[in-house]
């Protein structure tokens, strides 16, 4: 079997052990003398033997544990058969005689359903069942890690309490503002950290009135880049965020630019002569 294949003999059908990647199982045919068989082989020592003898191709099928081959056969009424045999320690020796498992059936692959440790560090991800609403809010956090971590750190800006270990804890925010919301996952294997910036926006429900204009609107809300201004008559607009920081400002510009502005929840106020106009405006 060392060297090339005498000219009559074609190998063919290969099959990796499950848990030795130098050992393989492949089909053996003479088309001189008929002869069909499974042979076993180690490609690191070049050692090859015969696990069984057939009497068609077999596309033999390593069982899990390595301890056993599933392969085509054929009864002597020439039906359809999948068979197994044991194998020896080597893996490419056949031990004891095959026998027949089921019939009427052949191209057998073993397979295992279960959990297999890939020896990978965590991937941390997360959601809320809400991420803006008025104070007092409370948030339900979600796990979305992957590769099975066994260790949360949560930290929540302007949160309560400020920080956690459990996998999907509940906080609240009693505070207006926009909020960053930080987990770290770990398992035997490292850790990964996963930060999102003003993922949390809380308002206040009392800082706001709406309008008291019903002739000023503005549209559309929540905005990308740019929001449209409806008056007729002389106006200015200026964009504050929750603290009262003024932004921009803009006079009498019915297009009102966004674009320089990071995502998070706004007040816009237009003044015009019959009042002032307030109105919570969301930049996405």
């Amino acid at each position: 079997m060392s060297g090339s294949l005498p000219e009559d003999v074609s190998i063919g059908n290969p099959v990796f052990s499950r848990n030795s990647p130098s050992v393989i199982a492949f089909d053996y045919f003479d088309s001189y003398t008929k002869e069909y068989g499974i042979f076993g082989a180690d490609l690191i020592t070049g050692e090859v033997d015969l696990i069984t003898a057939n009497t068609t191709l077999g596309f033999p099928s390593y069982s899990k544990n390595d301890d056993k081959i599933a392969f085509s056969a054929l009864t002597t009424q020439n039906v359809d058969v999948v068979a197994t045999i044991n194998l020896a320690q080597n893996k490419i020796s056949g031990s004891g005689s095959a026998v027949s498992l089921i019939n009427y059936a052949k191209w057998p692959v073993y397979f295992a359903t279960g959990e297999r440790t890939l020896g990978l560090a965590p991937v941390s991800d997360f959601t809320a069942d809400i991420k803006t609403g008025e104070s007092p809010l409370q948030v339900k956090y979600m796990d979305l890690s992957i590769n099975g971590p066994t260790s949360w750190q949560w930290t929540f800006q302007g949160g309560t309490p400020s920080s956690s270990t459990q996998r999907n804890p509940v906080i609240s925010y009693n505070t207006f503002g926009t909020y960053r919301v930080v987990l770290t996952t770990q398992n035997s294997f490292g850790n990964n950290t996963n930060t999102k910036e003003n993922y949390i926006v809380v308002t206040n429900p009392t800082g706001i009135d709406d309008a008291e204009n019903k002739q000023v609107k503005f549209y559309p809300n929540p905005a990308t880049d740019l929001i449209n201004i409806v008056y007729d008559r002389d106006f200015s607009v200026r964009l504050l965020d929750l603290y009262g920081n003024v932004l921009k400002i803009s006079n009498n510009n019915r297009y009102f630019d966004l674009s320089d502005i990071k995502s998070g929840l706004y007040i816009l106020e237009i003044k015009t002569e019959a009042g002032l106009f307030r109105q919570k405006l969301i930049k996405r």
